[in-house]
């Protein structure tokens, strides 16, 4: 590995010492009779005791007896057998021994290291956290320790009919020298380590860096076969064994543990080493350049780019040394915020230090939209950015639309990612070389070495949640060697939004900088962040206490000709504080409204389609434009409009009620409805994104008249028809991953997040101020409507009140929006009023809704933070990772549609099992349900005509990809195990 010639620091010196007496020791209690006899007879079963519990049981003893030779590991395992804390008080339930009071010494990091390098601990029982619930899970500190043995590594009953002395591993005299050079390796490593610090901080970070090289060394080692190394010859009398391998159709014993151990000991040092390198690649000179060319300076809507990278690079080169930023991006809609983010980030490094950024997003296809954006309108090269999403169907689909329609097209444009051509991986420094084999098509020398990573925050927060493994090891050394950038971080619920704070909070204690990008954070949530970059930054100046300056920073493209930029410097006044007076300066000055919205007044739940359809037509009389007919010498006036419902059942429902409905509109009147959800068989909802991803792309205010797709609705209509209105009927993933540019929009109520995002998809692109609406909001949801009190969840942020009876809501308690929508202290709403990010942050505008998301949020967050902000022992048990995930466990099932002869459909769930197919057919006879007025209908082609246009699109493809991806497309996810009905708006449950 290629070094830089500065001193070692502490830690480092701590992590290697660590990692590699880890590594020595790390599985010496597969000494145990029983895991030798499940290796013998090749045995598929759980232990009783896990043998890293074991291992470090054993490595504790010596520990203590402060030797690590024969004798003492052989009174180790002893001892194991016959003291009162050994394996008689694990039969007998008694939870005496703990290896760790906390973790605040080598000894400690050390124990935890080995015990944690297959699974985390566990706790015996932990109150439930409850989503959507004011219910709190704050364990006190007793609670909070390491229960003994944890659930996870032991199970008492099983173990009491399993065999845990010691097996002879002293079969000859050659054997014994083996196992007496492991045991001097790991002394060697301890007498280094100890006394290094006795900061709970730094061994916080040290703990997770060894570890993490651990799991990565025992991979590695563990998968190679021992047969084929050219130590197996001296071998020939090694009866003890680490592993198995497949051989002949079968298993056999592999390699011995005494070499096993000593590999993975020295592999493990080499791996905690890539924590410190500084020889990975970096944006190129010329790539710096491009990425701040154009013209920042003069007075467009862009220029306050320009400024806010000024303004980071002055407090950079202001006082000499290194500087680490956290800055919120709060720049509004068609601010070019995306864009600017990267520039911000390259501005905070001085020209001679790399830049490395890793950018995280919500959703595979605002990822994939903006892994594009920086390669073709910043200039990145191909192998100076890479795209990670697990999704190879948007993958795919997405390069096709990249490459503008060339059939000739390669096989590497379709599937590549980026950054993963021969040069580059040629190129790579050598310790990178061994991970160029691929796992699935994603190279991991790509995943850690691209300069540039844009990827699905999936994979990112992995790196902040230890229980997932390699891939937390993975993802932990990414951040370690990249800046970070978080978008849309409001668009995740307080349980999620905590793995993304886990993040934030690695970042800092590698020093790295942390740009966070949202038009609509509120300031609990900003808080939030804050809290989590300061607790980093204590890890990292617990080893390094004159390290990097910190700065807390907000750039805007509000408030000023050329935005508004600040930093926190004033510590005297809170960060909270701050932060609101940042923002209310920044909606101070008057801006042009292209957001109008009115509310739409419903107290029925039958009402319901009428009050969508006469808002629709309200709308389109404001905000149509003219097309003129293909087929008669007329014109036509036509708008494109968003409802937006809140779940996708309501929403299907309605898109028949207003299919239905649109039959008895005045002749003249021709409306027409498309729905767009998850719930879609995968080819339909592509080749709707497709076709409304170029008809809504409305820079220069284009003539969507001359769009194909317009053209195909026009040619359809008869002659007495003067209005087309063309409706899209969508889920909430409109509002966060699609840059779509309607003339007018309805919404149905969730939170004022949702609610903003959603009004960016009006007028996005044109700007145009308006002054008559063009959002209506429905007064009420539709859970209300049904005279539900709990009627912002799933989604939505409402809060219920546990000590009251019939779900009584502890937050929003008012569920009218013109109630929530109106200023804190000002009147009901009455008028229209301008839909902006003013509605949280404007204090004469901001509104009930902002507020009672904000005391919701600030509820949820309070499970969560005592635990992220100190550095006690519990971050090694598994509860707070699975308690506060990005995503919820999805039980949904997976189906695949066929299209048949006489409109029939075969339907096959994915059923994974040890033999036979993964697909096993459930219905045979089963229809796809049309509407009864499918002259009301746009972009919703039958399945049979859905799989013909897609096959035809797939042509363009390499052909041995256009059957993987056909049948990635006939795919959709339900929740439910019996088979969906399948219908034009999508599939039902």
């Amino acid at each position: 590995m290629q070094s830089d010639k500065r001193a070692v620091t502490p830690i480092e010196l701590a992590v290697r010492a660590l990692t590699g007496a880890a590594g020595f020791l790390h599985d010496v209690g597969k000494l145990s009779l029983q895991f030798q006899h499940k290796l013998k007879e090749v045995k598929i079963e759980r232990d009783g005791i896990s043998h890293e519990w074991i291992s470090a049981w054993i490595c504790q003893r010596m520990l203590r007896a402060q030797r690590f030779d024969i004798a003492s590991f052989e009174q180790a395992w002893n001892d194991w057998e016959r003291a009162e804390d050994g394996v008689e008080a694990i039969l007998r339930n008694d939870l005496a021994w703990c290896p760790f009071e906390q973790i605040a010494d080598f000894d400690s990091a050390l124990l935890m290291v080995i015990a944690t390098h297959h699974r985390l601990f566990s706790r015996d029982s932990r109150p439930e956290t409850k989503k959507g619930t004011c219910k709190k899970a704050k364990p006190t500190r007793p609670e909070l320790a390491v229960s003994s043995p944890p659930q996870n590594h032991v199970d008492a009953d099983t173990s009491r009919n399993q065999r845990w002395e010691c097996t002879d591993w002293k079969s000859d005299a050659v054997n014994c020298q083996r196992w007496e050079h492991v045991l001097r390796l790991a002394q060697v490593q301890c007498l280094s380590g100890a006394g290094a610090s006795h900061d709970q901080a730094f061994w916080h970070k040290a703990a997770l860096m060894a570890r993490a090289a651990l799991i990565l060394a025992d991979h590695h080692v563990s998968s190679e076969v021992f047969a084929d190394v050219e130590a197996s010859a001296s071998y020939t009398t090694e009866q003890i064994y680490a592993n198995t391998t497949q051989s002949g159709g079968g298993s056999r014993r592999n390699q011995p543990l005494s070499w096993h151990l000593e590999q993975v000991g020295v592999r493990a040092m080499a791996y905690a080493r890539a924590f410190e390198t500084t020889d990975l690649p970096a944006l190129s000179g010329a790539s710096r350049e491009r990425l701040n060319a154009g013209d920042l300076r003069s007075p467009t809507r862009f220029a306050w780019q320009g400024a806010a990278c000024e303004f980071v690079a002055q407090i950079r080169d202001s006082t000499p040394g290194r500087h680490a930023f956290l800055i919120f991006n709060v720049a509004g809609t068609g601010s070019g915020k995306t864009r600017a983010s990267m520039r911000v980030l390259e501005a905070c490094q001085p020209v001679d230090k790399p830049v490395r950024v890793t950018a995280g997003f919500n959703l595979k296809s605002l990822t994939l939209q903006t892994a594009s954006t920086y390669r073709h309108e910043l200039g990145l090269g191909a192998d100076e950015c890479a795209c990670v999403i697990g999704d190879p169907l948007a993958r795919a689909l997405h390069a096709y639309e990249q490459i503008n329609d060339d059939t000739t097209a390669t096989p590497e444009q379709f599937m590549a990612s980026g950054c993963d051509s021969a040069e580059f991986l040629a190129a790579l420094p050598d310790w990178l070389q061994q991970w160029q084999t691929r796992s699935h098509d994603q190279s991991m020398a790509t995943l850690i070495a691209a300069p540039i990573l844009v990827a699905t925050m999936d994979y990112l927060v992995a790196a902040g949640e230890p229980n997932r493994q390699a891939h937390h090891a993975h993802a932990l050394l990414r951040i370690a060697h990249s800046d970070l950038l978080i978008d849309e971080a409001d668009s995740y619920d307080p349980h999620a939004l905590v793995a993304v704070l886990r993040l934030v909070q690695l970042a800092a204690a590698f020093g790295r900088n942390v740009l966070v990008a949202s038009a609509t954070l509120s300031p609990v949530l900003a808080e939030a962040i804050e809290m989590a970059w300061q607790s980093g930054r204590q890890m990292l100046h617990s080893h390094e206490p004159s390290g990097a300056m910190g700065h807390t920073v907000l750039v805007s493209n509000h408030g000023a000709e050329r935005g508004s930029q600040a930093e926190w410097s004033d510590r005297s006044q809170s960060f909270m504080d701050w932060y609101r007076q940042q923002m209310a300066q920044a909606y101070l000055r008057p801006q042009p409204i292209h957001r109008l919205a009115k509310i739409l007044p419903i107290e029925q739940f039958k009402l319901l389609t009428k009050t969508v359809l006469g808002g629709a037509q309200r709308a389109h009389k404001s905000h149509h434009w003219l097309a003129k007919h293909p087929s008669y010498s007329k014109t036509v006036r036509v708008s494109i409009g968003l409802v937006r419902m809140a779940n996708v059942d309501p929403l299907m429902h309605l898109a028949n009620a207003l299919a239905e409905a649109s039959a008895k509109a005045p002749p003249s009147l021709q409306i027409k409805v498309c729905a767009y959800h998850a719930r879609e068989i995968a080819m339909r909802r592509a080749l709707k994104e497709q076709t409304l991803d170029a008809l809504l792309k409305r820079h220069g205010d284009r003539d969507l008249a001359d769009d194909a797709a317009i053209q195909v609705q026009l040619k359809e209509l008869s002659e007495e028809i003067k209005d087309l209105v063309l409706i899209v009927l969508a889920s909430p993933v409109e509002e966060i991953g699609r840059d779509h540019d309607f003339d007018w929009a309805i919404a149905e109520l969730s939170s004022s997040h949702a609610l903003i995002q959603l009004a960016g998809r009006v007028n996005r692109h044109r700007l145009v101020a308006v002054e008559q609406p063009n959002v209506f909001v429905l007064e009420k949801n539709i859970k209300a409507l049904r005279d539900k009190r709990m009627c912002f969840t799933k989604p939505g942020l409402q809060l219920q009140d546990k000590n009251a009876a019939d779900d009584v809501p502890l937050t929003h308690t008012n569920s009218s929006a013109r109630h929530l929508l109106a200023p804190i202290n000002g009147p009901v709403l009455n008028e229209g009023f301008a839909i902006d990010a003013g509605l949280v942050f404007d204090p004469s505008r901001r509104c009930h809704f902002a507020q009672e998301d904000d005391r919701a949020i600030a509820h949820l967050l309070s499970d969560a933070r005592p635990f992220l902000l100190d550095d006690s022992s519990h971050w090694a048990c598994d509860w707070f990772y699975k308690a506060f995930q990005l995503r919820e466990p999805d039980a949904q099932t997976l189906w695949r549609v066929a299209s048949l002869v006489n409109g029939k459909l075969r339907l096959e769930q994915y059923e994974p099992t040890r033999s036979g197919s993964a697909w096993i057919a459930k219905d045979g006879s089963a229809h796809e349900t049309r509407p009864n007025f499918e002259v009301a209908t746009w972009l919703c082609p039958s399945v049979d005509s859905a799989e013909h246009d897609f096959a035809t699109l797939l042509q363009a493809f390499p052909s041995r990809e256009q059957g993987k991806l056909l049948e990635l497309g006939r795919q959709v996810s339900v929740r439910k195990e019996r088979p969906p009905t399948i219908t034009w708006a999508g599939a039902c449950m």
